[in-house]
């Protein structure tokens, strides 16, 4: 689902779905486009397309809350992540340009994890992770799991989901999230060394902007990483551990053992 207002990005959903749920599915897709918090679209497109080939399976990352307790906070702790996961300073601030900017990317910036060079074919466009679902009977048990904490559980499942795929690609160094809803301002950072870490006050309330980059190795190709974000389906059939909040330093500190 992609809803839109003119030029501007609205919202987006997506998943695998078994065929006797998609009634169900479209009518909560479309739901969810006309009551957005940024706004009423103009525009909402809907696609159902029959995958040709088996998915992949995979297991959930692990998730973790860190106790940021502002923006500053938030951003400091995101750039000492991404530097001990081999993101360059550099390459950091041209991520933090991007998510920050008013110009919304309609999909994800691609970023060489020490030149900082853009890799996307599009930086218009950017690029989507697509063709990715959990098992259905997994996802009752995620959204209880996910229940001690105040938190969109339905927005934190469908983010997970996302970021298990992009950090299963062996081109991905890490990820990172800011939603461009005004009023969700969690982001995460992720990687296969970290899990999924919820980043809470990663922005002020009301702020419009927001994005996803994706940090990749030097030596990748490209075009191999967009086929397998966007072309490959992938499943999720196994969950991971929902960990209690804990204090950014320490997780730092985790990540340097």
């Amino acid at each position: 689902m992609r809803a839109s207002e003119g030029e501007k990005h609205i919202s987006g959903a997506e998943g695998l779905y078994p065929e006797d749920e998609l009634q169900e599915t479209v009518a909560a897709y479309l739901q969810r486009a006309l009551q957005h918090d940024r706004g009423e679209p103009d525009r909402v497109v809907l696609t159902v397309e029959r995958l040709e080939e088996e998915p992949q399976l995979i297991e959930m990352q692990p998730v973790y809350t860190v106790s940021t307790g502002n923006y500053s906070e938030a951003w400091r702790f995101v750039k000492e992540g991404l530097i001990c996961l081999g993101v360059s300073g550099e390459t950091f601030n041209l991520a933090r340009s991007i998510i920050e900017s008013p110009d919304v990317m309609r999909g994800a910036a691609i970023v060489r994890a020490v030149s900082g060079v853009r890799a996307e074919p599009d930086m218009l466009r950017g690029v989507r992770a697509t063709r990715l679902g959990i098992m259905p009977g997994l996802l009752p048990v995620l959204y209880e799991a996910l229940g001690r904490f105040d938190a969109d559980r339905a927005v934190v499942s469908e983010a997970v989901v996302l970021a298990s795929k992009v950090a299963s690609s062996p081109y991905i160094v890490a990820e990172l999230c800011v939603s461009d809803d005004p009023f969700y301002t969690t982001g995460y950072l992720s990687s296969k060394n970290t899990g999924y870490v919820r980043v809470p006050h990663i922005k002020e309330k009301g702020m419009m902007n927001g994005g996803r980059v994706f940090f990749v190795t030097e030596e990748c190709v490209a075009g191999d990483v967009v086929r397998y974000l966007e072309e490959t389906p992938v499943m999720v059939n196994k969950l991971s551990d929902i960990h209690d909040i804990i204090n950014p330093d320490e997780f730092i500190c985790s990540i340097n053992r």
